[in-house]
């Protein structure tokens, strides 16, 4: 979770998402998939989605609404590094570690991939090793 520096949340270790209940969230767009990831994290938590909320399609609108408000959001960490890296954004950890997402790829079984599909995919591996690392 992201909040602005001097946000009342900003100096706890960590917080659960059931505490969450009186503020003011900004989320991203209800097409993007990071809304499904957010979804699922109130689902994991038998909680039912907030009512006091924004979304914006915008990284940049929803970076500046929380560090101008005592909004909170849930982001990736690396999508805010510079914030967080000069102390402009706080991030807290969630109590209980969010559910695995999983990403696959579909190939069709009597087609050969494309030379750019090949390219894309190759390319591919390597992060998600290092992502495979972090988990």
């Amino acid at each position: 979770m992201l909040v602005r520096r001097r946000h009342p949340l900003a100096r706890r270790r960590q917080l659960a998402l059931k505490d969450m209940g009186g503020v003011h969230w900004v989320f991203p767009s209800a097409q993007t998939a990071m809304w499904r990831h957010i979804e699922a994290l109130f689902a994991a938590e038998n909680l039912s989605w907030p009512t006091n909320y924004v979304t914006t399609s915008s990284v940049l609108a929803l970076r500046s609404l929380i560090m101008g408000s005592d909004s909170v959001t849930i982001s990736l960490p690396h999508l805010m590094e510079l914030e967080l890296e000069t102390g402009q954004l706080a991030g807290i950890p969630l109590r209980k570690p969010p559910p695995r997402r999983e990403i696959v790829i579909r190939r069709r079984k009597d087609q050969p991939v494309s030379p750019l599909a090949e390219r894309f995919l190759a390319a591919l591996r390597p992060e998600a090793g290092i992502l495979r690392r972090r988990a």
